[in-house]
């Protein structure tokens, strides 16, 4: 199984309890949805381990997990920090469309055409960043918003924007670079 095959739901943030349980911290949609989870992957040295789930609780955004296999504090311990994952065919239809899972997708802004590859999201609940990886390399910034974002073609795995003017160029020009030499010179 490849990351690319999954989506994360969240991240171990720490052991629980004396029996090697695991707290995840869950960030998405409808974490209700997760209360039926019978495995997941959790990243290790760059793979992922699958683990059934002996028991699962779910509190508003996070999840108690019992992991079998994992039976002392020590052991979930190295788990702390870990991304946690689920195949796609897994995914709950509530989260079946967040912005999480656009994550590789290509992005194309209606002025500028194909910028790049969706590297992460970022920002708060209330207002996610799309973080575009440019072809160039440079990190391109994108607020999550219906002002930016014109559509997404989850089959393509494309997304559309539409982005104010300038806003692409503040991260694409040396404009910045050329005044910085311009005070040098005097």
């Amino acid at each position: 199984m490849q990351t690319s095959d999954c989506f994360s739901p969240g991240f171990v943030l720490r052991p629980h309890g004396i029996k090697g349980s695991v707290l995840i911290g869950l960030k998405v949609e409808d974490p209700s949805a997760y209360a039926e989870l019978g495995a997941l992957f959790i990243e290790q040295h760059h793979s992922l381990v699958p683990y059934l789930i002996e028991e699962i609780s779910v509190k508003g955004n996070k999840a108690y997990v019992k992991l079998e296999g994992i039976s002392t504090p020590e052991q979930a311990e190295a788990l702390k920090n870990k991304q946690v994952y689920i195949p796609l065919d897994q995914m709950p239809e509530a989260d079946a469309y967040s912005p999480e899972r656009m994550i590789g997708f290509e992005v194309q802004d209606s002025a500028h055409g194909s910028i790049g590859q969706l590297a992460e999201i970022g920002g708060s609940k209330m207002q996610k960043v799309l973080s575009v990886t440019h072809t160039s390399g440079r990190e391109i910034l994108i607020p999550y918003t219906p002002e930016f974002i014109s559509g997404v073609d989850h089959e393509a795995r494309i997304i559309f924007t539409e982005t104010p003017e300038g806003l692409l160029d503040l991260y694409l020009n040396d404009a910045g670079d050329e005044d910085r030499d311009d005070d040098e010179e005097e």
